[in-house]
């Protein structure tokens, strides 16, 4: 080790093995060099078990001039750049790491920041971090008043007090938040007043009154037309099933064995046999109280 002298002198030994090996530490004009700087201070870093191991003269002095005097330990004192003023800090090697230039003595920040708050966090480097205080904040334009961190720009805030606002279109009050109305976003609010007009079917419009009653079909309309297609349906249907069944009575009537004689068939001025019945009945003479029969051959 070469160089001049100064207060205090920190050496790293950069040595720790079981084996003892120190390498060039064991030249003994190196040690009174490393010896021989400090005027004022002296901290030697390193494994004093290996030192001993490796050299007599690390050993005559680890002994003579640091364990004799109680000066060997496993903790360093330091004072921290950001609190010069406060107690010295006993750093163990194992905690070494936490204390750098950005992360300091553990000890609360207290700078005064911009804003004029004290820093809460924990001792940092140069940057403090955004500032956390919660402070009352009154908007200029509605003087409303509430709370926001000290940090977050008065820009980013809108006042969400609840206010009324009158509607352009219909006249309506409906409640919104007060940015909504110092924005002139009323255009865009749908008022949930029921509408209060009457259709062109006559019925009652059931939207609100915010929505365009042209923009959708009547709901009652609609109702309507679906009961009558559902009762439509069930109509066909059951004509669709008597059909059915008088096709399945009539081919049971054909299928019969030893059927003697001719069939006949009833015919009727309306329904499917009206066709016939108005054949038969030009032709033939009968009684009001007689029925017009079909023959119909095997």
């Amino acid at each position: 080790m070469q160089g001049s002298e100064n207060r205090i002198i920190i050496v790293s030994t950069v040595r720790s093995n079981a084996n003892g090996d120190i390498g060039y530490l064991r030249e003994t004009n190196r040690l009174c060099v490393t010896v021989s700087r400090a005027r004022s201070g002296f901290y030697i870093c390193g494994n004093a078990k290996t030192l001993s191991q490796g050299s007599q003269d690390w050993r005559k002095l680890i002994d003579e001039c640091f364990r004799k005097q109680n000066l060997l330990g496993e903790t360093i004192f330091l004072t921290c750049p950001r609190h010069p003023n406060e107690p010295l800090v006993e750093l163990h090697h194992n905690d070494a790491h936490m204390f750098s230039t950005t992360a300091g003595c553990q000890r609360p920040c207290n700078s005064v920041l911009a804003c004029l708050h004290y820093c809460k966090a924990l001792c940092h480097g140069r940057v403090h971090p955004p500032c956390k205080e919660i402070v009352r904040f009154t908007f200029k334009r509605c003087q409303h008043s509430t709370t926001k961190i000290c940090s977050v720009p008065d820009v980013s805030m809108r006042c969400d007090e609840m206010v009324w606002l009158t509607l352009e279109g219909c006249g309506h009050s409906i409640n919104c938040k007060c940015w909504e109305e110092t924005e002139n976003v009323s255009s865009v609010l749908v008022c949930n007043y029921p509408c209060s007009k009457t259709l062109a079917c006559g019925h009652p419009c059931t939207l609100l009154c915010g929505v365009e009653c042209c923009s959708k079909v009547c709901q009652k309309c609609d109702d309507i037309k679906r009961i009558l297609d559902k009762k439509e349906k069930e109509l066909q249907k059951k004509k669709l099933e008597e059909k059915m069944k008088n096709i399945d009575i009539e081919i049971q009537n054909l299928g019969k064995e030893n059927a003697d004689g001719p069939f006949f068939k009833e015919l009727l001025p309306e329904s499917e046999t009206a066709a016939e019945y108005c054949m038969v009945s030009k032709n033939v003479f009968f009684p009001s109280n007689f029925k017009i029969i079909n023959y119909m051959s095997v």
